[in-house]
């Protein structure tokens, strides 16, 4: 509501610069509660194409961009995140334009494009660890351990994630740290390891809590792997229904 007030104040008051920022700051305020109106952000972006704020533009981009990532439109996605990361870089934002090719990375991981997330997430980790941009650079380097994982490295897979599992936990990002032990059992399963993987998943969520609500699905996913791997094909059915029913409930399209 407030954000609301602010637009129609600023509309009135012909401040263009204080209209672009509320009708941001009000459709993110949307979007963090489960939806959006791009039609705002699309508003803003106009304006800061009009001032020449080439900063705020990018930011914008990709606020765009993931707005169109949750809503599943993911080609769109990577336009708006290939145009924000373009604009950062012409303003010299370099750590926007790494945050912009970390999420055009997480993309093409999701869809098994593997050879062509290695490099955009390895440039974009080596930006944002300079910047000093730390949790965003581990952020990115799970999904990079993702595709170590896939190419079987599993050395360099595991040294990462251990790393950033000891980086989150100490900034206190549970569900971050729960992730990177997801992967690693990922990993342990293709190495043959399914029973220790399993040990290792249960241990993680119950470490995480609450705090892994939104890992749920990728949990249970990883866990009909391994079970299905040492042959417990009668628990396979629950933990696919388990989850299925979180993925529904908590609108993660991906994960269903």
């Amino acid at each position: 509501p407030r954000a609301g007030e602010a637009i129609e104040e600023a509309r009135e008051a012909g401040e263009q610069a204080a209209l672009a920022q509320a009708l941001v700051a009000a459709d993110s305020a949307q979007l963090s509660l489960g939806g959006g109106s791009s039609g705002r952000m699309l508003e803003a972006l106009s304006i800061y194409q009009s001032l020449g704020d080439l900063s705020n533009e990018g930011t914008v981009r990709g606020n765009l961009g993931c707005e169109a990532y949750l809503a599943g439109r993911w080609d769109e996605a990577l336009e708006w995140f290939a145009g924000d990361r373009n604009i950062c870089q012409r303003a010299g934002n370099m750590v926007g334009a790494a945050i912009a090719a970390a999420n055009i990375g997480d993309i093409y991981v999701k869809r098994g494009q593997h050879a062509e997330a290695e490099p955009v997430l390895r440039d974009a980790i080596r930006v944002l660890r300079a910047s000093g941009f730390n949790d965003g650079a581990a952020c990115s380097e799970l999904q990079l351990a993702r595709v170590l994982v896939r190419r079987d490295a599993f050395d360099e897979a595991n040294a990462m994630l251990e790393r950033i599992r000891t980086e989150f936990i100490a900034l206190g990002q549970s569900a971050n740290a729960l992730e990177a032990t997801l992967i690693a059992a990922l990993a342990q399963i293709r190495q043959g390891k399914a029973d220790s993987a399993l040990d290792l998943l249960d241990r993680a969520a119950a470490a995480a809590g609450e705090s892994g609500a939104l890992l749920v699905p990728q949990v249970a996913e990883a866990r009909v792997r391994a079970l299905a791997a040492i042959g417990k094909h009668a628990a396979v059915a629950a933990e696919i229904e388990k989850g299925l029913t979180a993925a529904r409930r908590l609108g993660l399209r991906y994960e269903e």
